[in-house]
């Protein structure tokens, strides 16, 4: 069976957003670090997850996305992994974003 996996998450940037160029076309990628307050109380936590925009969306929301900003993505989750220095195998996923909504500007201790 084939099948999607789809990631919904509301969040806030952790610092702006960092747009780079990969391979010899030059392509647009945007990265991004959303985290949010779970659970209540004494079990309160926070959770991140590492999101990327491709192509001219990327350079279009560059300037857009900022430390403290408050957005919901949805998107597809990529898993890659490598050798570490040290002969372990490391992991990383990222949400590959498809929908990017913008929820409110940077809280106000965030300011400059």
């Amino acid at each position: 069976m084939k099948g999607t996996i789809k990631v919904s998450a509301n969040g806030r940037l952790t610092k702006d957003a960092e747009l780079s160029f990969a391979g010899d076309q030059g392509t647009p990628v945007l990265k991004f670090r959303l985290v949010a307050n779970l659970g209540h109380g004494d079990h309160e936590y926070v959770e991140g997850v590492n999101c990327v925009v491709w192509g001219k969306r990327a350079e279009a929301l560059a300037p857009h996305l900022s430390k403290g900003q408050a957005v919901h993505i949805m998107g597809t989750p990529k898993t890659s992994s490598w050798e570490g220095d040290d002969g372990t195998r490391r992991y990383k996923t990222e949400v590959t974003v498809e929908d990017l909504d913008f929820l409110g500007g940077p809280r106000a201790d965030e300011t400059a």
